[in-house]
């Protein structure tokens, strides 16, 4: 370089020290400011986009080719027909209102909801024809009244842990619904809850649970086994009228706690089995298990 051939013009190898540190700098800098840009725009393409929640990976989902046919602030409807929901407002505050992803409605298969919503409104996904599972993940602790009413072809639904009641008519008109896990938090199954869900066989209803209103079973004359807790405290007359296939319930107390339920006598014909003897309730007597009086 120049500098190297006449070391003296540039005062001497101080001098030249110092411009060979300049220009390296200056090289660097060439490359320096096109990495920033490059870096700055795929950090703005990962976390400038807002995911539906923590558990959502916009990236994750792009490395295992599922493609997106269109998105929003905190929700995404992919190729496979999967809705994902998390981190708004929009389930817990719209009720009636037209959402943004009902446009999908008709196209919906597989509904996961996560992040830190309250609740699933009123009527948010009722009537959505093909949809067949439902994943309700972290903070949501009530399903609002008919949030999934005519779900006709809804097959499976993984609740939250959290969720600590079933309202009006929420899963009212799902026929094809054959189990539900319900969560070890839950207290409220309210009135037409799982009416006219014909294919639910078998139903355990956790510990904890307090109230189970009118109709809540209503019309499940697929149902053949059902268990209650001997934490109820009301359980409603027709609560499980016309379950035509229905014989007895399990109930995990004694006599005299089922007898203390209010209106437990309205099981009609069916026997309530419990830990010390069995109830006909059409007639209100208590008979023991072994026959005895």
């Amino acid at each position: 370089t120049l500098v190297a051939v006449c070391p003296v013009a540039f005062g001497g190898t101080e001098i030249k020290n110092r411009i060979v540190s300049a220009l390296r700098y200056q090289k660097r800098a060439v490359w320096i400011a096109p990495a920033v840009l490059v870096l700055g725009a795929v950090l703005l393409a990962f976390f400038g986009t807002k995911p539906v929640s923590a558990a959502y990976d916009w990236k994750t989902q792009k490395e295992s080719s599922v493609e997106f046919v269109d998105k929003g602030e905190g929700w995404a409807f992919t190729s496979d027909g999967t809705l994902y929901i998390g981190g708004n407002s929009y389930v817990d505050e719209m009720f009636f209102e037209q959402k943004p992803w009902d446009k999908h409605k008709n196209n919906v298969k597989a509904l996961v909801i996560t992040g830190k919503l309250d609740v699933v409104g009123a009527y948010a996904f009722g009537n959505y024809p093909k949809l067949k599972t439902v994943e309700i993940h972290n903070e949501i602790t009530s399903i609002k009244e008919g949030a999934f009413y005519g779900c006709a072809a809804l097959e499976s639904v993984k609740l939250s842990t959290k969720i600590k009641s079933i309202e009006d008519s929420a899963f009212c008109g799902c026929n094809k619904l054959k189990s539900i896990d319900f969560p070890t938090n839950l207290r409220y199954i309210e009135a037409r809850a799982f009416k006219g869900c014909t294919s639910l066989k078998r139903v355990a209803v956790p510990n904890g649970v307090a109230i189970i209103s009118e109709k809540a079973f209503y019309g499940c004359s697929s149902l053949q086994e059902i268990s209650l807790p001997n934490t109820l405290t009301y359980y409603a007359e027709d609560a499980l009228m016309e379950c035509n296939n229905l014989s007895y319930i399990v109930f995990n107390g004694t006599m005299e706690e089922w007898e203390s339920v209010s209106h437990s006598r309205g099981a009609g014909n069916v026997a309530v089995e419990c830990v010390d003897g069995v109830v006909y309730t059409e007639g209100g007597f208590d008979f023991s298990k072994d026959g005895g009086a």
